[in-house]
């Protein structure tokens, strides 16, 4: 039999065109017929089993691509995706269970502004510290400690500063100054 699509020579029981793929499902159906036995050089389809000539390169009992990413049998695939060229990409890596960064970092906030309640600090300029140590933890967690790093130079920084106003204008120069150097370092540290 012949391909509609494309020409090809395809066995006289094949659902699918063995070179385009094509679905080639007569519009009524009819008797089953049993496919030929293997031979040394037939390809097996590893979607349904099905038996396929040596040259195929799509299977002729459900379509899926058989010159390509092996799919894993027993599960169903669109055809879309069966007939693909473009390897399967495996899942996503499973998530780590246990509490995520903003559960950790809420903890951490809750923990340091009890702490500053018992201890009697003056809740304004401390509050920030508490701060700075929640968004770094956070950021850590997540795999961006170098941003939190930064959070931490300003928010520990802005704490002293409130605490000793007279160094306010003077130690907001040296933050902006810090900032600047470590995004310098850290720039030089990634390379070009």
């Amino acid at each position: 039999m012949k391909c509609p699509s494309c020409g090809a020579d395809v066995p006289d029981d094949a659902l699918f065109c063995i070179e385009c793929g094509v679905s080639l499902r007569p519009v009524a159906t009819g008797a089953t017929t049993v496919l030929s036995r293997p031979t040394a050089d037939a390809l097996v389809c590893g979607m349904c089993g099905a038996v396929n000539p040596a040259h195929a390169a799509y299977c002729v009992r459900c379509g899926a691509l058989i010159k390509g990413p092996v799919p894993i049998p027993g599960v169903n695939m669109p055809e879309r995706l069966a007939r693909s060229t473009e390897p399967l990409t495996p899942p996503p890596p499973m998530r780590r269970a246990g509490p995520g960064p903003e559960l950790v970092g809420l903890a951490v906030f809750l923990i340091g502004f009890g702490v500053l309640i018992l201890t009697r600090v003056a809740i304004w300029p401390a509050i920030l510290f508490v701060i700075g140590l929640m968004v770094f933890v956070v950021k850590a967690m997540s795999g961006r400690i170098i941003e939190g790093l930064s959070s931490v130079i300003w928010l520990f920084g802005l704490g002293v500063l409130f605490t000793v106003p007279r160094l306010f204008w003077p130690g907001l120069l040296v933050l902006i100054g810090l900032t600047v150097l470590f995004n310098m370092l850290c720039r030089a540290a990634a390379g070009p």
